[in-house]
């Protein structure tokens, strides 16, 4: 347990330091401000994956509809 939460911390600490967070003391300041730019970017993420299943579903939808019974 104490190996998964050393872990979780040296993750977090390396991925506010790539994000420019260099010195440590600001990382309690930080971190709330880069979740939620993280949380923004996983939003957009999933609409544009919602996005485009529906534009599939719609041109599946629209070939169907070319296709000719019989072929």
């Amino acid at each position: 347990m104490k190996r998964f939460v050393l872990g979780v911390l040296g993750l977090t600490g390396a991925w506010l330091w790539s994000r420019g967070a260099r010195d440590p003391r600001e990382w309690p300041k930080r971190l709330p401000k880069e979740v939620a730019a993280l949380w923004d970017d996983l939003d957009d993420a999933f609409a544009a994956g919602r996005r485009a299943a529906a534009r599939q579903t719609a041109d599946f939808e629209d070939d169907l509809r070319r296709v000719k019974p019989g072929q």
